[in-house]
């Protein structure tokens, strides 16, 4: 907004007032701020309480995970491939 570039988003419209988009980014960081300060609340409150926090299998979870790391890396375009091909759905004959 500052560079004059413009901003549109979908909801809004494309002639939504500069303003209320700096209005909508306040209200949307604060409320980002209050609620990350309930879940820290909430999660003192239930340590305090003794509760054990975390996976409580996180042992068995990372020895799950081992064999996937020594697994041979794949590059992001092998991803994206692999990704491609299992989402290709079956073309209809006409």
């Amino acid at each position: 907004m500052v560079h004059r570039i413009p901003f549109i988003v979908a909801e809004l419209g494309a002639d939504i007032d500069p303003f209320m988009l700096h209005i909508y980014a306040a209200l949307a960081q604060k409320e980002r701020a209050l609620i990350s300060e309930r879940t820290k609340a909430a999660l003192r409150a239930a340590k305090a309480q003794g509760t054990v926090l975390g996976n409580p299998r996180l042992s068995e979870a990372a020895a799950r995970g081992r064999p996937l790391e020594r697994a041979a890396p794949i590059s992001s375009p092998q991803i994206c491939c692999r990704w491609s091909e299992k989402s290709k759905k079956p073309e209809r004959a006409v």
